[in-house]
Parts: structure tokens; C-alpha cells; sequence
């Protein structure tokens, strides 16, 4: 983990950045898994309403903070409000 993430702090190389993220999955990592997800949408590179999505979900059921998942999805919803992914994504937190 720490090689990928020297390479990700060097130049944010997008496979190293994907396999950091499987590796905090499995190793049971959320906050750092949300750390980098959040850094993926600050970059701007990628598809940030699924990225958003994915962050929503890991703020959610890993860490428990509904409040900033919320946030998450109405930001994606922002982006695309004919989304439907996310406004079921949405409709599931709300609930």
C-alpha cells in the first residue's frame, strides 16, 4: 500500500490510483478509501458523478456519516438531474 501510495502522491498515475483503492477496500480501509475517491473527483479527470455516488456509499454504510453522503448525491444530482442512478441513490439515503 504505501508504494502505490508514494506513486499516487507523486503523479496520481490512474492505475496505481485504481489499485490503492482496491487495496483499501480490501483491506478495510473507508477513510482512506474516501480520502481517495475524494481526491479522484477534486482532480476532475474522471466521471465525477459516479465517483460522487461511489463516495456517497462509502460515507454511508463504511462510515456511518449520512449527512455528508447526502451531500454527496445532491452534488452529483446538481451535475445531472435527470440522472436516474442518482436519484435512486439519492431516494435510498433519504429515506
Amino acid at each position: 500500500i504505501v508504494v502505490y501510495e508514494t506513486v499516487v502522491d507523486a503523479d496520481f498515475d490512474p492505475k496505481a490510483v485504481l489499485a490503492l483503492e482496491r487495496l483499501y477496500e480490501a483491506e478495510k480501509r473507508p477513510e482512506d478509501l474516501a480520502s481517495l475517491l475524494q481526491r479522484r473527483i477534486d482532480e476532475g479527470r474522471e466521471d465525477t458523478i459516479a465517483l460522487r455516488l461511489r463516495l456517497a456509499s462509502v460515507l454511508e454504510s463504511s462510515l456511518g456519516d449520512t449527512d455528508k453522503a447526502i451531500d454527496e448525491a445532491e452534488t452529483a444530482l446538481e451535475a445531472d438531474t435527470q440522472n436516474p442512478a442518482t436519484i435512486r441513490h439519492l431516494e435510498a439515503l433519504l429515506e
